[in-house]
């Protein structure tokens, strides 16, 4: 079988064959389906009742790991290789999940910034009569409702909500949710008035709050089922669209 480098540098074709790119050898085993978890590299291939796994021998900074599930990485490398438009979606899943809330807002900005680059690049482009093909970019609105199918279509909201990152929900709901102002801690508006709230952008996308999971699971339905200050939120109506 080939190394780990290999499948990763092979990855597209790994993930869709479940084959060794070396000797074409079945290289995957089935596994029970997982939760939402708290980004697309904790779950694989989302809408099936069973995923995959690739066990292998891997070495890492952390030493040598036997019985390595490598699958989930590999069609998480495959997906960003054919979607390099949702790249920076990797960081702001991974974001939401451990509550850097400065990051998200970052990358939000950056997306828009480089939206608008990419538009006057595309302009020169169609001026000289380039038919290289480009990249679509994606603005902060698409991010902030983006649904990962490495983790059964959750969204950022979704994520939050999984790992008790209560900032970070309140700030995905500030930013892509038409929830009204006085729903929000005072703390999180004090914030929110340095980046200012969306408005246009909010009324022209969907509610993040009416947003489903592969098993049609809304945030609300998320918080109720995990009870505690989820629960007492989704029964304020916090999470009801």
């Amino acid at each position: 079988m080939a190394s780990p480098e290999c499948l990763f540098e092979n990855a597209p074709a790994v993930a869709s064959t479940l084959e060794c790119p070396s000797c074409g050898q079945h290289v995957a085993t089935s596994s029970s389906q997982v939760g939402v978890g708290s980004s697309s590299s904790s779950s694989a291939a989302a809408a099936a009742p069973e995923s995959h796994q690739i066990l292998t021998r891997y070495i890492n900074e952390s030493g040598l790991q036997e019985g390595y599930d490598i699958y989930s990485d590999i069609a998480e490398e495959a997906y960003y290789s054919t979607y390099p438009q949702f790249l920076r979606a990797r960081p702001f899943l991974a974001m939401c999940s451990e509550g850097h809330v400065e990051g998200i807002i970052e990358l939000c900005q950056e997306a828009d910034v480089e939206e608008e680059e990419g538009q006057d690049d595309a302009d020169e482009a169609n001026e000289m009569e380039d038919d290289a093909p480009s990249v679509p970019a994606v603005r902060s609105a698409a991010l902030l409702r983006y649904q990962d199918p490495l983790n059964q279509m959750a969204t950022g909201l979704h994520v939050a909500i999984a790992n008790d990152q209560i900032t970070v929900a309140y700030l995905l709901l500030y930013l892509a949710s038409q929830l009204p102002v006085d729903q929000f801690p005072p703390e999180l508006l004090q914030f929110a008035a340095q980046i200012g709230r969306p408005e246009q952008a909010i009324l022209e996308n969907v509610d993040i709050r009416s947003l489903q999971t592969a098993e049609g699971e809304t945030a609300e339905v998320l918080a109720l089922r995990k009870g505690g200050m989820w629960a007492e939120m989704a029964q304020r109506g916090v999470f009801s669209v």
